[in-house]
């Protein structure tokens, strides 16, 4: 009797051990665990940031640049051509010199040979006609300008949300509040319709050029959004993480 007491006694004592065991031994894996996730989301964290800040940089350099690109082309101003008088072989007063430049250097270097073109008057200013684009020509003491709007350089942002795919193929959105969550959706989604909306001006520059105004002006606007999308993200990095 004493006997069977005794071992009942050592398979409690046993069983309670490797209880304790088992029990310490998840808890070091979760706490391992739990570990290399907060590393892994402070990780993401700081590339997040860096991300955002390398964003809010280059939309600030498109804004600028689109800004003015937009008000120009909108005005009539915006430069095709500026070239100093000094360096043309012809005098550009005379419209058959210029007109014969023009035949020879810029439009025999495009694709496909455009008609008319001739140099046209109105309200005591000269143009130049190419196809159906009238563009103004301007002389000043030292240069003359075409302007139209012709030969338009697109400068978008180069602008990315990486950190959102990171985040998700790593589980680390878990450990992510609600509002930084939701910042992140939206920048995500901003982003995407800010680069097919660049392609389309690409497309429009490269066809036609006609409604490329009005694809810049959306550019410009989303630029200004995406940049305080960005710098909220910043902001609430700084004050929350």
């Amino acid at each position: 009797m004493s006997s069977s007491k005794i071992n009942f006694r050592h398979i409690l004592i046993e069983a309670i051990l490797i209880v304790f065991t088992v029990s310490l031994a998840l808890a070091l894996s979760e706490w391992r665990q739990q570990i290399k996730t907060d590393n892994l989301v402070d990780r993401v964290l700081v590339t997040l940031q860096d991300e955002m800040q390398k964003n809010v940089e280059s939309l600030e350099k498109a804004i600028s640049y689109h800004e003015k690109l937009v008000k120009d082309l909108r005005a009539g101003r915006h430069v095709m051509v500026g070239l100093p008088l000094e360096s043309l072989p012809f005098n550009p007063r005379n419209d058959d010199e210029l007109l014969s430049f023009i035949k020879q250097s810029i439009v025999t270097s495009t694709s496909t040979y455009i008609e008319p073109i001739e140099i046209i008057y109105g309200d005591e200013q000269r143009f130049l006609r190419l196809d159906k684009s009238i563009n103004e020509i301007v002389l000043t003491s030292d240069s003359i300008f075409v302007y139209g709007t012709g030969n338009i350089i697109l400068r978008s942002a180069d602008v990315s949300i990486n950190s959102w795919q990171i985040a998700q193929a790593t589980n680390s959105l878990i450990e992510m509040d609600y509002e930084m969550i939701k910042m992140l959706g939206e920048a995500t989604s901003s982003v995407d319709v800010y680069q097919k909306t660049s392609e389309k001006a690409v497309e429009l520059l490269y066809g036609n050029g006609t409604g490329v105004t009005s694809a810049l002006e959306d550019m410009f606007w989303m630029e200004k959004d995406l940049l305080v999308k960005c710098e909220r993200i910043l902001n609430y990095l700084e004050e929350e993480y």
